[in-house]
């Protein structure tokens, strides 16, 4: 590994930018997991002589291993989305990934074209560990996407309840009222429309939490509200 690096860190500064914008580590971050998880589900044949699934625990380990030595500068680089490493770790729920890239001091707030971090990311697909990880790593929930969203509202806005409920008890960055009344209304009507929202997310390849996600995430705001 620490040969690999040797001989190929001046190209990988340079990024290795392809027609799309992607770099080594963008494009690497999107293959790896997709990989490893379709590697998981492959059934063992009698030509292969290792189990599929070992094969893909040593790929991911090479991946994070690879990861743990690049430079901090090649490990923040962009893909033509601008999403870096760590949105792309978490939007895969990949909490070891996300602890890899945080232990090397990366960007934990950077965002992307939209306006999206690594804490949006992980608040849309409900990843509890990595959105905890990053909010430990001071990460800041406060930070809105160019259309408005803070992580707390993406929470409401898919149900994911842990999620919200860490955001609530993050001191460090203040709830405003505005967007617990945004997350109240987003939670309660899916709360109430349930089956017609979900087939309207599932329609753009969207998965929702259930309606208990949306109704605790409901009590939560207003209990809050209400103080």
């Amino acid at each position: 590994m620490r040969a690999f690096k040797k001989k190929f860190g001046g190209q990988l500064k340079r990024k290795l930018r392809d027609v799309r914008g992607d770099t080594f580590v963008t494009v690497t971050s999107k293959m790896v997991p997709d990989v490893v998880r379709v590697m998981w589900r492959m059934p063992t044949y009698s030509g292969i002589p290792e189990e599929p699934s070992e094969l893909a625990n040593s790929m991911a380990a090479t991946h994070l291993k690879l990861v743990r030595l690049l430079a901090t500068d090649v490990l923040d680089a962009r893909d033509y989305l601008k999403q870096t490493a760590l949105m792309l770790a978490a939007e895969r729920k990949d909490a070891n990934m996300v602890k890899a890239l945080v232990d090397r001091h990366v960007d934990i707030d950077a965002q992307d074209v939209l306006g999206r971090t690594a804490l949006h990311s992980a608040a849309r697909v409900g990843a509890d560990r990595c959105f905890e990880i990053l909010l430990a790593a001071g990460a800041n929930p406060a930070l809105q996407t160019f259309a408005g969203r803070t992580p707390a509202i993406l929470a409401a806005e898919f149900g994911r309840a842990t999620i919200f409920e860490m955001r609530l008890a993050c001191t460090a960055y203040e709830v405003g009222r505005s967007e617990l009344e945004e997350a109240y209304k987003l939670a309660q009507d899916t709360a109430e429309d349930f089956k017609a929202k979900r087939r309207a997310y599932a329609i753009q390849g969207y998965e929702i939490a259930g309606r208990k996600g949306f109704q605790k995430i409901a009590s939560l705001a207003l209990a809050v509200l209400d103080e």
